[in-house]
Parts: C-alpha cells; structure tokens; sequence
C-alpha cells in the first residue's frame, strides 16, 4: 500500500543528511538521535513485514473483488467499487478480510498502537 510518506528511501537520505550535519546543540541533537533511533526501528520492521503484508494485501484485494463480483482486481478497481457503495450486502464479509490487514499495517508502522 503505496501510502507512507516519507518513503523508506526518503528517511534513510533524510537520517544520512542529518549525520553529516548534526545539529550544534547537544540537546537537539540528542532529540534527533531519539528520533533517528525510532525511524531506523521503523524501516527494520518495515524491511523484515513488509514482503509479508504486501503479499496478504494482494491477497485481500483479490479476495474483495471475488466477494464484489469484479472482474478487475486491483486497488484502484477496488476503491472505485467501495466509492460507489457496492459494500451493503458484502460489508462484513469485506470488513473480515481488512481489519486484519490494518491491524499488520499498524504493526509495522506504529507497534506501540494498543489493538
């Protein structure tokens, strides 16, 4: 889900940045390094979940068009049918296969998030 930004590259050129000019007080840069810390956490979970939840996304998606009769299973096919609100008869069902998608999404971008 193509949805984070900054990017995982974007964050790693932003933390080289930072290194090669830290900031000149001590105690600024100590709140950058407990920053940097928590970004570099999150691009290891990002690295190690990621391959994992992008393989249930697809699932998911496809598993939604089949339920939603689509033809088309991609995102933006997806999106549209939810944006004209083809869910009533199929929300639970939809809402079974998401929710748990999320929770793994949050999983890696938030952890601390209490589910």
């Amino acid at each position: 889900m193509p949805l984070n930004r900054p990017t995982a590259s974007e964050l790693v050129a932003a933390i080289a940045a930072y290194r090669q000019q830290p900031d000149a007080d001590s105690r600024v840069d100590d709140y950058y390094g407990k920053i940097i810390r928590h970004l570099e956490a999150l691009l290891a979970r990002e690295a190690t979940l990621s391959p994992r939840y992008q393989k249930n996304e697809r699932e998911v998606i496809k598993q939604s068009a089949d339920i939603l009769g689509l033809k088309d299973s991609d995102a933006a096919t997806l999106a549209e049918a939810f944006s004209q609100g083809v869910l009533p008869d199929a929300l639970q069902k939809i809402l079974s296969l998401w929710l748990p998608l999320a929770e793994e999404k949050l999983a890696i971008d938030n952890p601390r998030y209490p589910l």
